[in-house]
């Protein structure tokens, strides 16, 4: 028999600056964005001021699959 467990995680968004050697490519990566509160959004402005663009955002999946 399978058991599975459900356990709350607190989700932390993760931001990479990525590609900063190269202007076409350069910006952020944004691994598992929380909501949009203003402290965030005003910590987001910094970090795209000083690094690029988001390029890429990753959701990670909490839903079993495939078992």
């Amino acid at each position: 028999m399978i058991g599975i467990y459900y356990v709350h995680v607190p989700i932390r968004m993760t931001v990479v600056a990525v590609h900063q050697n190269d202007p076409n490519k350069r910006g952020l990566v944004v691994f598992a964005p929380v909501a949009p509160t203003k402290e965030c959004l005003s910590l987001m402005h910094d970090l795209i001021d000083q690094y690029g663009p988001v390029r890429d955002i990753i959701l990670p999946s909490v839903a079993v699959e495939h078992k």
